[in-house]
């Protein structure tokens, strides 16, 4: 047999996220809130396979790059290294999963408590 002449490389696969980057910083600073509102208001609905907590970093890191389309925030999740990072390693939400989280009467009062 032949010995095969392919160079072969190691990838790096962990996303390394400058600290001073701003959705970074912002989820920090969303770590530190109570989900325990969110998390009770979300048992009683359909699940993903997605934390809600994640899809709710998610949803204000997209907002303050002024992506508001659904669909466009799961073309971030996609492609950005940033929300790669922030999905924790989860499975990229399709455009219906963001739309239902964030359009779900029972979660509105939740997100309100998360904003206070």
């Amino acid at each position: 047999m032949e010995k095969s002449q392919q160079l072969k490389f190691r990838m790096p696969t962990e996303i390394r996220i400058s600290k001073h980057n701003a959705l970074y910083q912002a989820s920090i600073q969303l770590e530190e809130l109570d989900y325990t509102k969110l998390y009770r208001a979300y048992s009683g609905i359909r699940k993903s396979q997605i934390e809600p907590h994640v899809l709710f970093k998610v949803l204000v890191c997209a907002y303050m790059k002024g992506v508001y389309s659904s669909r466009k925030i799961e073309e971030l999740c996609r492609e950005n290294l940033v929300f790669r990072w922030l999905l924790e390693d989860q499975k990229t939400p399709d455009h219906c999963t963001i739309a239902r989280f964030r359009g779900n009467r029972n979660l509105q009062e939740a997100f309100e408590d998360l904003f206070f």
